[in-house]
Protein backbone atom coordinates (compact mmCIF):
# COMPACT_ATOMS: atom_id res chain seq x y z
CA UNK A 1 0.00 0.00 0.00
CA UNK A 2 1.25 3.48 -0.78
CA UNK A 3 0.56 6.31 1.61
CA UNK A 4 0.88 9.68 -0.05
CA UNK A 5 -0.64 11.88 2.65
CA UNK A 6 2.70 12.74 4.27
CA UNK A 7 1.79 11.33 7.70
CA UNK A 8 3.97 8.23 7.47
CA UNK A 9 7.76 8.11 7.44
CA UNK A 10 7.90 5.91 4.35
CA UNK A 11 5.85 6.06 1.19
CA UNK A 12 5.08 2.35 0.95
CA UNK A 13 4.17 -0.30 3.47
CA UNK A 14 3.70 -4.03 3.14
CA UNK A 15 0.33 -5.51 3.95
CA UNK A 16 -1.53 -8.81 3.91
CA UNK A 17 -4.38 -9.08 1.42
CA UNK A 18 -6.86 -11.50 2.99
CA UNK A 19 -9.70 -11.29 0.49
CA UNK A 20 -10.02 -9.87 -3.02
CA UNK A 21 -12.98 -9.53 -5.38
CA UNK A 22 -14.06 -7.33 -8.28
CA UNK A 23 -15.80 -4.85 -5.99
CA UNK A 24 -13.60 -4.82 -2.88
CA UNK A 25 -10.88 -6.30 -0.73
CA UNK A 26 -10.00 -6.91 2.90
CA UNK A 27 -6.47 -6.29 4.09
CA UNK A 28 -4.47 -5.93 7.29
CA UNK A 29 -2.21 -3.04 8.29
CA UNK A 30 -0.01 -2.38 11.32
CA UNK A 31 -1.25 1.21 11.62
CA UNK A 32 -4.75 2.63 11.71
CA UNK A 33 -6.32 4.54 8.87
CA UNK A 34 -9.68 6.29 8.92
CA UNK A 35 -12.96 5.28 7.36
CA UNK A 36 -13.44 7.06 4.00
CA UNK A 37 -9.65 7.44 3.49
CA UNK A 38 -8.60 6.90 -0.13
CA UNK A 39 -5.93 4.26 -0.75
CA UNK A 40 -3.76 3.25 -3.67
CA UNK A 41 -2.92 -0.46 -3.53
CA UNK A 42 -0.47 -2.31 -5.75
CA UNK A 43 -0.55 -6.09 -5.60
CA UNK A 44 0.84 -8.98 -7.62
CA UNK A 45 -1.32 -12.00 -8.29
CA UNK A 46 0.13 -14.77 -10.47
CA UNK A 47 1.46 -13.13 -13.66
CA UNK A 48 -0.23 -9.79 -13.17
CA UNK A 49 0.29 -6.57 -11.25
CA UNK A 50 -2.99 -4.94 -10.20
CA UNK A 51 -3.21 -1.25 -9.29
CA UNK A 52 -6.28 -0.45 -7.20
CA UNK A 53 -7.76 2.83 -6.06
CA UNK A 54 -10.23 2.36 -3.25
CA UNK A 55 -12.06 3.86 -0.28
CA UNK A 56 -11.85 2.46 3.26
CA UNK A 57 -15.37 1.39 4.23
CA UNK A 58 -14.63 -0.21 7.61
CA UNK A 59 -11.70 -0.39 10.06
CA UNK A 60 -11.53 -3.00 12.84
CA UNK A 61 -8.72 -3.50 15.33
CA UNK A 62 -7.76 -7.18 15.49
CA UNK A 63 -6.64 -9.22 18.50
CA UNK A 64 -3.05 -9.29 17.20
CA UNK A 65 -2.89 -5.46 17.21
CA UNK A 66 -3.20 -5.03 13.45
CA UNK A 67 -6.10 -3.29 11.73
CA UNK A 68 -8.44 -4.98 9.29
CA UNK A 69 -9.69 -2.77 6.47
CA UNK A 70 -12.62 -3.35 4.16
CA UNK A 71 -11.91 -1.40 0.99
CA UNK A 72 -14.38 -0.67 -1.83
CA UNK A 73 -12.64 -0.62 -5.21
CA UNK A 74 -13.42 2.51 -7.21
CA UNK A 75 -10.89 1.99 -10.03
CA UNK A 76 -8.40 -0.69 -11.07
CA UNK A 77 -5.90 -1.47 -13.80
CA UNK A 78 -4.24 -4.80 -14.57
CA UNK A 79 -0.75 -5.11 -16.06
CA UNK A 80 0.65 -8.38 -17.40
CA UNK A 81 4.13 -9.26 -16.17
CA UNK A 82 4.74 -11.24 -19.38
CA UNK A 83 5.27 -7.94 -21.23
CA UNK A 84 8.15 -7.07 -18.90
CA UNK A 85 9.80 -10.49 -18.66
CA UNK A 86 12.14 -11.94 -21.18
Amino acid sequence: MLNADGCQESLGVRTVLDNFSASGCYLRLTHKVKQRDCLLLITQISGAVIVIRGVVMRVRQRKDGTYGLAVAISKHQIFSLEKFQG
